[in-house]
């Protein structure tokens, strides 16, 4: 009888260990599967959050709404726009910048390149401008290729604060009823302007204008 009791007893022990066994399994398995749910979740939150920063984030070579530098003007540009001299401008432009692109040059080397660049179909190539990069930026709107003329692109603003700047441009492309030269054309706009080391932001105003023919 004490035998049967003591077998009766480890298999009553044995039945508790699995028991035990089981719900230890599970409540591990919960966690393994709520571990994965959070992962995932802090995955996709972290995906949508950099989306929207990045949409709203903008810097260098950026076409903002215009009401940005409108605000931005009121907020934290002084009302007083930064003086600038026109370096080179061009409704016909140079093939090799083939997208529209905003560039800020702080220095001579990379002033010589993007010259080259901007002069690569001429010859010989126009003497190169004198900077003192100590005292100027050279700021260069690009419009890119364009498959016939009438499309033109200016620097049309420079406003300066403590910590940033803002460099407003004006495209103008020809409405549906202008007769225009059927070449391909890729504007430009070059300026100087005193030294900017500040953040500078870009602001493009499009403008369609319709001709009389």
């Amino acid at each position: 009888m004490q035998n049967l009791c003591l077998i009766s007893e480890i298999g009553i022990g044995m039945n508790r260990y699995q028991s035990v066994l089981v719900i230890v399994l599970f409540i591990n398995n919960q966690e393994n599967r709520l571990m994965k749910f959070l992962n995932t979740f802090f995955a996709v939150f972290f995906i949508v959050i950099t989306a929207g920063c990045s949409s709203v984030g903008t810097n260098d070579n950026a076409d903002l709404d215009e009401s940005f530098f409108e605000s931005a003007a009121e907020v934290q540009f002084s009302t007083v726009s930064q003086n600038f001299v026109t370096i080179d401008q061009s409704s016909t432009g140079n093939y090799k910048f083939e997208e529209k692109e905003n560039l800020v040059i702080n220095d001579q080397e990379s002033f010589e390149v993007f010259w080259k660049e901007l002069n690569a179909n001429q010859n010989p190539l126009p003497e190169i401008p004198d900077i003192d990069f100590s005292e100027f930026t050279v700021i260069a709107a690009l419009m890119g290729i364009k498959s016939t003329g009438g499309f033109t692109i200016e620097i049309s603003q420079i406003s300066r604060a403590e910590n940033v700047a803002g460099v407003k441009i004006t495209e103008v492309e020809p409405g549906s009823n202008c007769v225009v030269t059927q070449v391909i054309t890729a504007p430009y706009h070059v300026v100087k302007t005193p030294k900017i080391d500040a953040n500078i932001e870009f602001v493009t105003k499009r403008i369609t204008k319709e001709c009389d023919n």
